[in-house]
């Protein structure tokens, strides 16, 4: 396992307060998820691809009406540009405390990673219309990548008592996926960021020194540290699995033993709340009456306590200014979560609160939505436009947002007739079609670069009758030709030779080109191919070759037997040795790579006799 991760881990239990520890470790998950997934392979190296300077990271810890917050930067370059890390967590109370972490990673200003983890007091009810209530860990985590990172730009995670679900870009996640949503394309980056990461934890290590608070007795102190070791056994568990998600169970574990340093007859136990709970120097009771639980609140938060749906009691604590109403929810009616809200926000569902100027667009993922905006529940995303729904109705149905300065063009409950489009490319086909189109329409259709418009139809190539003619051909009396046009009328395949005004059928050679005469070679004959093109033949004027070129070979009118194919003479480089069948043919690929530049002969043997081909090679560096 990675010695910074165990590190940072490690030495959580040495913050400032000792409900620090959840977020300690959530720092040291994030920091480390930064490279984690990049780095399984080197795990165990020692030396990373160094960044030029590291830069003194600024440690700042506050504690202020009820909450603990603690910041966090560090600064280094890779490749020549600033890639820095700003971290904030902050911690609201100490027994049933919830926490929030964010972290921001950007290379010259462009975003690397930004990760938002919230962990909320929940419990869980046996039954519906049962009272009776257990404590359980609620989490949420906000993952936004930039083009660094592999994979989905939005994620998404909630952990359910122990259950993670998630979704990444709008889609939900299966099982193996949420295992796979984080990987870097870019392994000296990964490297850089782990040494962002040490200069980050070397000065958190600094900065810790001297403000960690006392407690009340030994006793007191011992119960803490010895849940923050095995929390950091957890974490150092997570770490070498590398399943940073696991370390939400880490935290319900961590909670758990922390409550129970301050159940009663506990070593932090100086003031009795009843219900088998009580409090620290320096804290009060929050609850404990009308059946809701006791809690502890650090001087100057609020207490948010009552009865949720008439069924489940309640109490936690919330930094002072919040809203004593809080937010509780539940979407199963068995897990319900709990967490804190200022005045001018309202609740949304699971974790989230909406600011002023926001709506709730979705309780169950905790999704805000700014005021004016659209939701497009099917792709899980706000928009700043409107959502546009294609294959309605059917398996492939799907939703994506058309946003500003766009509109929807067309009806999006007409299959196929909607699309989004720039207001400047709206079109209306002669059939009334919606189409969105930077320039005239042909028919009912935008013919899309290279294509144009042809009596009607797009086509790409070159108008020829009703049709197009592609690369290579031409268009010989409203035909498409590969091969020779012969007066504009007739067309002579690449494989057959023009002679005159006719074609010479395969196997012959234009004898007399002025009466247009085709005629069987009589003596041993070469004809050079490129695929099926006929380029040349022995007694014909200069080819030109490309050095490496692949080239097919046939012999016509050879005696039967070997015939030697070599370079300029008949005792020249081999290249081939082809057998000639009993009509005196034979048929043989060969490549170009025994030619040097310049002029040159294929030249075919047989004993005495011999004829060649004129070459011209051309060499390509």
């Amino acid at each position: 396992m990675d010695k910074t991760c165990l590190a940072i881990v490690g030495t959580q239990r040495h913050l400032l307060w000792p409900t620090a520890l959840g977020i300690g470790i959530a720092v040291a998950m994030m920091l480390c998820m930064s490279y984690a997934y990049a780095t399984a392979t080197d795990i165990k190296q020692k030396s990373y691809a160094s960044p030029e300077v590291v830069q003194p990271a600024p440690f700042f810890e506050s504690n202020q009406r009820g909450s603990s917050t603690t910041k966090l930067s560090a600064s280094t370059t890779h490749k020549g540009q600033p890639l820095t890390l700003e971290a904030v967590w902050t911690v609201i109370g100490r027994h049933s405390a919830s926490m929030r972490f964010h972290q921001r990673i950007e290379l010259g200003g462009v975003l690397v990673r930004e990760v938002t983890f919230e962990q909320m007091p929940g419990s869980k009810r046996s039954g519906r219309g049962n009272k009776s209530t257990t404590a359980i860990s609620m989490g949420r985590i906000e993952i936004v990548n930039g083009p660094a990172i592999r994979g989905p730009r939005h994620i998404i995670l909630k952990n359910e008592n122990g259950l993670i679900k998630g979704i990444a870009d709008g889609r939900i996640l299966s099982k193996g996926e949420l295992r796979n949503v984080n990987s870097f394309s870019d392994t000296e980056l990964s490297n850089s960021m782990r040494a962002l990461a040490e200069n980050a934890h070397s000065n958190l290590q600094r900065g810790q020194k001297g403000v960690r608070r006392p407690m009340e007795s030994n006793a007191c102190d011992n119960c803490n540290n010895d849940c923050d070791d095995k929390a950091k056994a957890c974490g150092a568990t997570s770490f070498a699995t590398l399943d940073p998600f696991q370390l939400v169970g880490c935290y319900k574990d961590w909670h758990d033993c922390k409550d129970n340093c301050n159940s009663s007859g506990g070593p932090c136990c100086s003031l009795s709340c009843g219900n088998g709970t009580c409090c620290a120097t320096g804290q009060s009771c929050c609850g404990g009456s009308g059946g809701t639980p006791p809690t502890c609140c650090d001087n100057g938060s609020v207490c948010v306590s009552g009865i949720f749906q008439g069924t489940t009691p309640y109490s936690y604590c919330c930094p002072g200014g919040s809203d004593a109403a809080g937010c509780q929810y539940t979407d199963d009616g068995f897990n319900i979560i709990m967490y804190c809200r200022q005045s001018n926000q309202s609740c949304c569902g699971y974790e989230g609160v909406c600011n002023s100027g926001q709506f709730c667009a979705n309780a169950e993922w905790g999704i805000c939505c700014a005021a004016g905006q659209d939701y497009c529940d099917k792709a899980l995303t706000c928009c700043n436009g409107k959502c546009i729904t294609y294959n309605r109705g059917s398996s492939s149905e799907h939703q994506e947002c058309c946003a500003k300065p766009k509109v929807i063009w067309g009806d999006p409950n007409s299959a196929g007739n909607a699309t989004c489009c720039a207001p400047e490319n709206l079109r209306t086909s002669s059939s009334g079609k919606h189409v969105c189109c930077d320039h005239a329409l042909c028919g009912d259709t935008c013919c899309e670069s290279p294509a144009i418009c042809q009596n009607g139809k797009c086509g790409v190539g070159t108008p020829c009758g009703k049709t197009y003619c592609g690369f290579g051909e031409q268009c010989c009396n409203g035909k498409c030709c590969m091969g020779t046009c012969l007066n504009g009328k007739l067309c002579c395949p690449a494989s057959q030779q023009a002679c005159g005004n006719a074609c010479c059928p395969s196997g012959e050679l234009c004898v007399n080109p002025k009466n247009s005469t085709c005629a069987v070679p009589t003596r041993g004959t070469l004809l050079i191919f490129s695929g099926d093109e006929l380029l040349g033949h022995s007694g014909g004027p200069t080819l030109r070759i490309v050095s490496g070129q692949s080239l097919l070979v046939k012999g016509q009118s050879f005696s039967p037997g070997p015939v030697v194919l070599s370079v300029d003479t008949p005792g020249g480089a081999k290249i081939a040795i082809p057998k000639a069948d009993a009509k005196g043919a034979f048929s043989v690929t060969i490549t170009m790579e025994k030619f040097s530049g310049g002029s040159h002969k294929l030249v075919a043997s047989q004993g005495l006799l011999s004829t060649s081909v004129s070459l011209n090679v051309e060499l390509i560096q």
